[in-house]
C-alpha cells in the first residue's frame, strides 16, 4: 500500500495504492484517522474538513469484470462517505476509469462557449470588427 496528499488553500486530495480497493479504503480511513492524520493536520492548522464535501472515487484504469459485491463503503467519523464517478479538483475532472472523458467534455463545452460568444462579438452590423478581435 502506498498513500500520498496534496493541497492548494481549501482543497486536499488523498490517493491511496493497493492491490485491492478494501486495501485502499482501509488506507484512506487509517491516513485520515490516524495520530497526526488527516483530521489533527486540519485541527491544527484551522482548517477543518466539511465531511458533506468529501468524496471518495475508487480509480481502476483496467475494466473489471462486474461482481455482485459493491465497492467498500469508506467511513470518516461516524459518517459514510459518498462514492463518486468523478470528482473534479482544483478545475480538474478526474474519473474512475482515467481516461478523461469528463474533462474532455467540460473542456469542449468551454470551448464552444467561448466561440459562441466570440461570434456574438464580431456580427457584422452590430459587433466589433473581427480584425480587432
Amino acid at each position: 500500500m502506498d498513500e500520498d496528499a496534496v493541497g492548494y488553500v481549501d482543497n486536499a486530495l488523498v490517493v491511496a495504492t493497493a492491490k485491492t480497493l478494501k486495501e485502499t479504503t482501509r488506507s484512506l480511513k487509517n491516513f485520515m484517522e490516524r495520530r497526526d492524520g488527516g483530521f489533527t493536520w486540519a485541527q491544527d492548522h484551522n482548517s477543518n474538513f466539511e465531511i458533506s464535501k468529501v468524496a471518495v472515487i475508487h480509480c481502476q484504469p483496467r475494466v473489471r469484470k462486474p461482481t455482485d459485491c459493491p465497492n467498500p463503503v469508506l467511513r470518516l467519523r461516524g459518517r459514510v462517505i459518498k462514492e463518486v464517478d468523478s470528482y473534479k479538483y482544483l478545475g480538474v475532472h478526474i474519473d474512475g476509469q482515467l481516461h478523461w472523458r469528463v474533462q474532455e467534455n467540460e473542456a469542449m463545452v468551454k470551448a464552444t462557449l467561448y466561440i459562441m460568444m466570440f461570434r456574438r462579438l464580431t456580427r457584422t452590423n452590430l459587433g466589433i470588427r473581427p480584425r480587432l478581435m
